[in-house]
């Protein structure tokens, strides 16, 4: 089933995707690292607004001399475009979202530069989708999202060559799901601060050091109507 990004593309002055060779600053071996770099101060203060078929959106950036907010807010609705073009999946009720978003931007310096930003998006769904138990049996699946995430960066320069990165951030992801009678909750929580420091040697070298802690917590519960019992699952993970 095709999905919408959570995050504006037009957020970021950069998009890079690498499939191997790149910094172990994005280790854990990891297969592929997507870095996106975001904005920097606006240009002027500007009001947009959006008016798709999937629904309505509007946006307004307040800029000042070294300091800039943004705010957002759209709302995503799939059954009028369902309405008009056939799908394959039986749709008891079209995807439905709403969400918004703040971002502050702070110039303290020549070379400083703080970013904070918050998201906050809601998303149901429902469909008649073959039991995966019995094939020829056609079972209701629903979907409940409800995602949180907010971080705050601060970047300035230390002498001529030495640039210090500092950033925190926090993620909470619940996805409630409905099978029939049964259900599935899963909820998500996690928490990464990070510190890079790097030695602009030349155009060609340069020495990167840096700390990196992530704090992760996940529960399960499960509940099963033909036993009339929940099973609960959950562990928490620290990486340093």
């Amino acid at each position: 089933v095709p999905s919408r990004g959570r995050f504006s593309p037009y957020m970021f002055n950069g998009t890079m995707f690498s499939t191997g060779g790149f910094s172990a600053e994005y280790g854990q071996a990891l297969s592929s690292a997507l870095i996106l770099k975001s904005n920097d101060l606006p240009d002027q203060t500007v009001t947009g607004l959006s008016l798709m078929t999937i629904g309505p959106g509007v946006e307004h950036t307040q800029k000042w001399d070294r300091s800039s907010v943004s705010a957002s807010c759209e709302y995503m609705n799939l059954s009028p475009y369902f309405k008009l073009v056939p799908q394959e999946f039986d749709w008891e009720k079209a995807p439905e979202g709403i969400g918004g978003m703040i971002t502050f931007r702070h110039q303290t310096n020549t070379d400083g530069m703080l970013k904070g930003f918050a998201t906050y998006n809601h998303s149901n769904e429902r469909m008649n989708y073959p039991d995966m138990s019995d094939l020829d049996q056609i079972m209701a699946l629903g979907l409940q999202n409800d995602n949180l995430y907010s971080q705050v960066n601060y970047q300035d320069g230390i002498g001529d060559k030495i640039i210090s990165q500092t950033g925190v951030s926090f993620m909470q992801n619940t996805d409630d799901t409905d099978m029939d009678q049964d259900n599935l909750n899963e909820k998500e929580r996690s928490v990464q601060v990070k510190q890079v420091i790097k030695y602009m040697h030349s155009e060609k070298i340069i020495i990167k050091g840096g700390v990196d802690w992530q704090w992760k917590e996940f529960s399960q519960r499960y509940f099963s109507a033909e036993e009339a019992t929940a099973y609960k699952t959950e562990f928490t993970d620290n990486l340093f």
